[in-house]
């Protein structure tokens, strides 16, 4: 997409972050100088490249760009921006993200990385799956300023369940009706208490939780010094997460590709779900970093917590579709991604109680 498809609203928005946070040349510079082009991968949020122009040089440390992040309707509620901000910007004093420049309750501005995000076989690969491993070790043993009760799953989910259910009660279009009878005889309401019954019976401890660990959140370059290769960002849906969320969430992004070019901007590989070895794998890479003891029995109590609580990333998503194609203007198939999620949920389901 190029700078005329961008609306005006989003390209006034970025002058006007860019100008007033960031000082300087930028100041300086007019509305119609100013560059903006868009950045792929958001599908909750609008990513887009803000730029100074080519015949100005910036001063004092300044970047020549940086990264415009406009909150999508799912993620503008006050609580969700105040806890996303505040979490952002202790990523950033740590250094363990990108800088921050910026926010306002629209929008943040925030260092542009000079990385690309992973694609789905890169989090495949060996070598990066236990780099990821560690990175996520080291984010589970932050202690950050929110409440430590694991209310973001519950809470989401009974959300936008009642969000869901008004959805589903409405009128649609001939294109999405189908969609829609599909997702009513499910009876997601019942469903949602039967999924919290099969979570509670197993045991995850509470951890600082990212919680859309998927391979766009996560850049990488190979040139940058050790400790900086791969940095992970996105942090508007973290909380004190149950730590198995994180893994079964993780793990089946192994079987989505959202880099497909045409409708419904997505594609699902189900046989790419990683297996028992890749998992223990993954494990392995986790607890070394997080300093603890590997047995075959700690394995075998990750491999039930993952795979359980992968019901969950599943049913959750799914409700995410369902909401963004009625609030969202990304171009993306929502309710084909909720279909193929509620479809992996069942499918998963049904091979519980995964063995100890």
């Amino acid at each position: 997409m190029n700078e005329e498809t961008i609306s005006k609203k989003n390209k006034r928005l970025g002058y006007k972050i860019c100008r007033d946070f960031m000082g300087g040349v930028w100041a300086d510079i007019t509305e119609e100088e100013f560059k903006i082009t868009t950045q792929r991968g958001g599908l909750t949020n609008k990513l887009y490249i803000c730029s100074l122009p080519d015949n100005v040089q910036p001063h004092d440390n300044q970047p020549r760009s940086v990264l415009l992040r406009v909150y999508g309707d799912i993620a503008t509620e006050a609580k969700v921006v105040l806890q996303n901000s505040v979490i952002f910007a202790l990523m950033s004093e740590k250094k363990l993200g990108p800088k921050l420049y910026g926010m306002t309750n629209l929008a943040r501005i925030e260092e542009f990385v000079l990385a690309n995000p992973l694609v789905t076989e890169d989090i495949q690969n060996p070598t990066l799956s236990r780099s990821i491993a560690q990175k996520l070790a080291l984010f589970h043993s932050l202690n950050m300023p929110l409440s430590k009760k694991p209310c973001f799953l519950n809470g989401t989910m009974d959300d936008w369940m009642v969000k869901v259910q008004m959805i589903l009660n409405q009128q649609h279009q001939d294109s999405d009706e189908g969609f829609m009878q599909t997702f009513r005889e499910y009876r997601l309401a019942n469903e949602l208490q039967v999924l919290k019954d099969i979570l509670e019976r197993v045991k995850s401890p509470v951890v600082f939780s990212h919680n859309d660990l998927q391979e766009g959140n996560i850049l990488y370059n190979e040139t940058f010094e050790e400790n900086k290769k791969m940095v992970v960002i996105d942090w508007e849906y973290c909380s004190y997460n149950y730590r198995g969320y994180d893994f079964g969430n993780h793990f089946l992004e192994w079987t989505y590709n959202y880099n497909y070019p045409s409708h419904p901007y997505f594609e699902s590989n189900p046989e790419d779900y990683p297996s028992r070895e890749q998992q223990y794998d993954f494990f392995r890479a986790y607890l070394e970093e997080s300093g603890e003891r590997i047995s075959d029995e700690t394995l075998r109590a990750m491999y039930k917590e993952a795979n359980t609580f992968a019901l969950a990333s599943h049913f959750l998503w799914a409700l995410w579709g369902i909401l963004q194609n009625d609030m969202s203007d990304i171009e993306f198939g929502f309710l084909e991604y909720s279909a193929v999620r509620f479809e992996g949920y069942f499918t998963m389901k049904q091979r519980l109680p995964i063995e100890d």
